[in-house]
């Protein structure tokens, strides 16, 4: 398998390297549960990188890379809904937010905002609606996004989108799913390398234990294997791949959350300190769609039908 990018592939992920680079500065002493990214994602509406799969030598995996690379920021922004799903799904691209509804009606959606186009399967269906400012109540949550509820009214007008099925949503949702957990672990991953590289004890760092080393080797491997899942199911757009990806997304997310907190001790429970801006994200993405115990079952059920 080929996992070096294309000429196209690279170009682009070195211009958006460039736009986030004055984004990837962690505030010190900040104790929010997240930090809205709302200029970054002006600027990748404005210059045309949330359509990046629409163009055919880019495609999905375009849109995984600029993905990734904004869930690796400190700032929380949509970009999964707009730049992968809605194009994965043939629908138009859209300059407002996109967000993708939980099957449960009662449950919150993250990003919702009052303009949003909410993606939402209903009877048996995928539709859209536009949220106007009363379907949207927005709610407290520590879990690094903003999150908000959905009136049922909303949900009611939604329209069918015609030649899409819940299935086609699955797929997507779940490619989503795992790439946003691939960025916001190798943040959380990243960040914790660079701590135990400073920290000293006994009079050398932390990081130069072999124990240590051991553990982060193997979270560096979980991560490497997310990040070939990931690649390959953008590329072969298949459902038995994407949800692969999306069950080892939320098993090695569990691993990664306990590693990265315990490696760094105390001071990573503090709100005062970053690690939370992807800790609490990755625990947000363990759970979606069921959790684990729904993507591993989705794939036993592809691999081996009743």
């Amino acid at each position: 398998m080929d996992l070096q990018f294309s000429e196209d592939h690279t170009t682009l992920a070195d211009a958006l390297d460039r736009m986030f680079e004055p984004h990837r500065a962690i505030p010190v002493g900040e104790a929010q549960p997240w930090l809205p990214g709302t200029a970054l994602r002006r600027d990748l509406v404005e210059n045309g990188y949330l359509e990046v799969a629409a163009q055919e030598e880019i495609g999905a995996l375009g849109a995984l890379i600029l993905v990734e690379g904004a869930c690796r920021l400190p700032v929380a922004l949509e970009v999964a809904a707009n730049a992968m799903v809605a194009p994965g799904l043939g629908l138009p691209p859209e300059a407002a937010v996109t967000v993708l509804a939980p099957r449960n009606p009662e449950a919150a959606i993250r990003f919702l905002e009052p303009g949003a186009r909410v993606i939402l399967e209903r009877d048996g269906a995928v539709a859209t609606v536009v949220a106007e400012p009363e379907d949207v109540t927005p709610i407290t949550s520590e879990y690094a996004y903003p999150f908000a509820l959905l009136a049922p009214a909303a949900r009611a007008r939604a329209v069918t989108v015609t030649g899409v099925t819940p299935q086609d949503l699955l797929l997507w949702h779940r490619l989503a799913i795992a790439v946003e957990m691939l960025g916001a672990a190798q943040a959380a991953f990243d960040l914790t390398v660079g701590y135990v590289k400073d920290r000293r004890q006994f009079g050398r760092a932390i990081g130069s234990f072999q124990a240590l080393q051991h553990r982060l080797a193997e979270g560096a491997t979980m991560l490497e294997g997310l990040r070939v899942l990931c690649r390959r199911a953008a590329w072969s757009r298949d459902a038995l791949d994407a949800a692969h990806a999306a069950t080892w997304a939320q098993e090695i997310g569990s691993r990664l959350i306990y590693e990265t907190q315990q490696l760094h001790g105390a001071i990573g429970l503090t709100m005062e300190y970053p690690l939370h801006y992807w800790g609490y994200r990755m625990r947000v993405l363990q759970a979606e769609l069921g959790g684990l115990s729904a993507q591993s079952g989705a794939v036993a059920d592809m691999l081996w039908p009743a």
